[in-house]
């Protein structure tokens, strides 16, 4: 499973940042913290790829030397190979459409000096946000909305309520079902131990597998940076920076 970093998640003008899953999950709540605090999260992540990637490869090398050309499977290709096939299943954003129908329905409640007031974007940025809740693992809004009214939609507009809950079950039955499909995926990829093995059992899924151990390398996720990224996250602990050049 990867992760990646999400900058436009609500309060990222004041530097929130979300690190949300490949279906688009929340992994780490939008929170206060830097891009290279954000970075860190996900490097650790990286690295054990990476490392995994390496062992197995050299493990390779001493098949191939005594003769056995067969690729085996790492922890990383079957994460590439289910991540794949993952993606090609169709899945609808419903946190999108939850969004945008709060955003719609704030409009409708707000008073109207208040409406004025934001198209002015200038002024824009005075007035008040709140998080407003919704129902279930959809993502929260960080919208304008009167100070401390976090389930105002529900109160207001009990209407918009019972259509964000049933995204909220359109949600959560699609993020149930494709667990269910990774899990069967997963299963199968660790039942096998080689490509070949994994393509006689799944012969229709072959397009999501390296076809050699060179197609596999170039796959590896880019780690030349980590150290560079540990470093400006103030790692290790006790060091002093280095000193710029003049």
């Amino acid at each position: 499973m990867s992760w990646r970093i999400v900058d436009s998640c609500d309060g990222h003008r004041i530097g929130y940042r979300a690190i949300v899953d490949e279906d688009g999950e929340t992994i780490c709540n939008p929170s206060p913290m830097g891009d290279e605090q954000a970075r860190l999260i996900i490097s650790a992540q990286i690295m054990f790829r990476a490392l995994d990637a390496l062992l197995a490869n050299r493990f390779n090398h001493s098949f191939q030397n005594q003769g056995v050309t067969t690729m085996r499977l790492t922890k990383y290709i079957r994460e590439a190979f289910v991540r794949a096939a993952m993606n090609d299943v169709p899945q609808i954003d419903y946190n999108e459409q939850a969004k945008a129908l709060a955003e719609k329905t704030l409009l409708e409640i707000m008073p109207a000096s208040i409406k004025k007031l934001l198209k002015d974007k200038e002024a824009e940025q005075w007035i008040n946000r709140e998080y407003i809740c919704f129902p279930g693992r959809l993502q929260i809004l960080y919208g304008h909305a009167s100070r401390g009214d976090s389930s105002i939609i529900k109160i207001k507009k009990p209407e918009a309520w019972t259509e964000l809950v049933k995204l909220s079950e359109l949600a959560e039955t699609q993020r149930v079902r494709r667990e269910e499909l990774r899990r069967k995926l997963e299963a199968c990829a660790e039942s096998v131990t080689t490509r070949a093995a994994l393509v006689e059992l799944l012969p229709e899924f072959e397009k999501y597998l390296p076809a050699d151990e060179k197609a596999a390398i170039k796959t590896l996720p880019a780690v030349a940076n980590v150290v560079a990224d540990f470093t400006a996250a103030g790692w290790p602990k006790g060091k002093k920076p280095a000193r710029k050049a003049a």
